[in-house]
Formats: structure tokens, sequence, C-alpha cells
């Protein structure tokens, strides 16, 4: 490699650096919430009651970040064991819910949900038996 070429690769990494660490903090805000753990608690055929749907219940801790857009095939309730969730559904105003509080999105619902620290949550749903559980939205 020419003396040349190296200080050109040299500067536009420097410059890269640089611009990467003032253009991105405000994506890093965004980043995508790992699930720390999810444990099926319960599930239940419905299809005497309601046919082709079953109940479901989980026990979910999440880091913080995003869920980014997507729904589920479900009536969804997430009560809030510790932490707090935000839940943004489309077309509506941002809800929070904090410790004892229930979160609610019906199926089909294109929704976000973020949280600033971990946080813990019990989500119950009445699902679509066989379908994807989350769909996510581009």
């Amino acid at each position: 490699m020419t003396r040349r070429a190296m200080i050109l690769t040299s500067l536009a990494f420097l410059l890269g650096a640089v611009l990467g660490r003032w253009l991105l903090p405000p994506l890093w805000g965004q980043a995508r919430r790992a699930v720390l753990q999810t444990k099926d608690l319960k599930r239940v055929d419905l299809g005497s009651w309601c046919e082709g749907k079953e109940a479901t219940i989980q026990l979910l801790e999440f880091g913080p970040g995003t869920s980014d857009k997507h729904y589920h095939p479900a009536h969804s309730f997430a009560y809030v064991l510790d932490g707090s969730e935000n839940q943004t559904v489309q077309g509506r105003a941002t809800v929070t819910a904090k410790v004892g509080e229930v979160l609610y999105d019906g199926p089909g619902e294109i929704h976000e949900t973020t949280n600033s620290s971990p946080a813990k949550v019990i989500i119950f749903r009445i699902i679509e038996k066989g379908k994807e559980v989350t769909t996510y939205v581009p």
C-alpha cells in the first residue's frame, strides 16, 4: 500500500469515526430492546368456548430499548411487575404503565413499546391458534 493510500484510508476512518459519533447518538437511544427471559406459564385451548382461539400467559423480562413497530393476532394485556413500559398504538397518544398497571393492544393494532430501564411483565393473550405471536412492520 502506498503512503498516499495509507493516509487517505486513515483519514477516511477518522472522519467516519468522528461523524458516526456525532450523527448516531439519537439512534443509539432507539436500540432494539433485548428479551432477557421468556417463560411460558400457561396455554389453554379455548376451542369449546371460542373456536380457533387459545389463551396464553407469559412472563417476559426486557432490557432497555424499543420493541420496534409490530402487531399480534391477539387481545394482549401486559401487567407490569417491575419497571415501566411506554406503549404507542398507531394513531393514539403514548401511554405509560408503571408497576401494577396494565397495557392493552387489540388484534392487528400496530404498536411499539419502549422502556429506558429493564422491565418485567406478565402478558395474557387470547390469540388465534397456529399464528405467529408477533409480526414486525417495516
